[in-house]
């Protein structure tokens, strides 16, 4: 009779069972793992980007200092510039020749000009004298067209008092005596010259009186004598 005690163990039972962890900490702990190869692939790419970024930079400073030597080696080569003395002088006087212009204009187009001090009524009035015989050589009109001097020529002494008294006629003229009138022969020459001026030559200008007939008389006559 065998009295051997025969016995069935399962080890499949869930004592026998290696111990597991709960579903919601193996979640937790997947998520944490995740987020921390996550976090390494990040910090390994930027890593990366800082690394290219300095090889970057390191050669755009080499290429820059590559520029630098070059442009002193340039500069190096070229003469030193020396300033032109006659230049600066010519841009100092064009700068005061456009300073005058400036003001000039300024003047004109404020309206401080007025109609009696527009000397071309005068010169185109002094134009439209035709008197045969009598030659203008220049004038001046100055002092705001209060003094007016003629200088020409004419073949006969009489023919100057008809064309002071024409122009003295003329509107632009009509405020103005002629107060110092010469006439002058050249030596050698057939023709007369004369200077007339509003001024006269002796600073006596405050006598209104005095016509460009008186004058033009006594000195015709001089000239007549001569």
């Amino acid at each position: 009779m065998n009295w051997q005690v025969k016995q069935q163990i399962n080890f499949y039972t869930e004592a026998f069972q290696p111990p597991q962890l709960p579903r919601d900490i193996a979640y937790v702990l997947l998520g944490l793992s995740l987020n921390i190869v996550l976090m390494l692939t990040l910090a390994f790419a930027s890593w990366i980007y800082v690394k290219w970024e300095e090889k970057q930079l390191a050669a755009i400073q080499q290429q820059e200092l590559f520029l630098q030597q070059q442009i002193e080696q340039v500069m190096a080569s070229r003469p030193t510039l020396e300033v032109d003395s006659a230049l600066e002088q010519r841009k100092a006087h064009a700068q005061e020749n456009l300073s005058s212009s400036r003001k000039i204009l300024s003047y004109l187009t404020q309206g401080h000009l007025q109609q009696s001090h527009s000397y071309s009524s005068k010169v185109a009035q002094l134009g439209e004298q035709k008197i045969d015989g009598v030659w203008l050589q220049r004038f001046l009109i100055a002092d705001q067209g209060q003094q007016v001097i003629l200088e020409g020529f004419l073949d006969d002494p009489a023919k100057l008092s008809p064309y002071i008294s024409t122009l003295v006629q003329r509107p632009a003229y009509q405020d103005i005596a002629f107060r110092f009138v010469d006439i002058q022969k050249p030596e050698e020459q057939r023709w007369l010259s004369f200077v007339l001026d509003t001024h006269s030559r002796d600073g006596n200008d405050d006598n209104p009186e005095s016509t460009a007939s008186d004058n033009t008389t006594q000195t015709l006559a001089q000239g007549a004598n001569q």
